[in-house]
């Protein structure tokens, strides 16, 4: 099992990937569209592990569409 802590703003993914050790697996960035996910699922899918995700979402400013 790999957990995956995901931080989403305008512009760009951050991605954390640890082991269940909470050893850092991968650190990276992805555009935050379809394309930008797709490319991230391709890169974790090479570790051939389930993934559980968070994400944090900064409430001081509102969601855009």
């Amino acid at each position: 099992m790999l957990y995956a802590g995901l931080d989403l703003s305008r512009h760009r993914l951050d991605v954390h990937l640890v082991d269940e050790a909470g050893e850092p697996v991968q650190v990276t960035t992805a555009p935050p569209d379809a394309d930008g996910l797709g490319g991230l699922v391709r890169q974790t899918a090479r570790f051939g592990q389930p993934v559980v995700a968070a994400t944090w979402v900064d409430e001081r400013r509102p969601v855009r569409p």
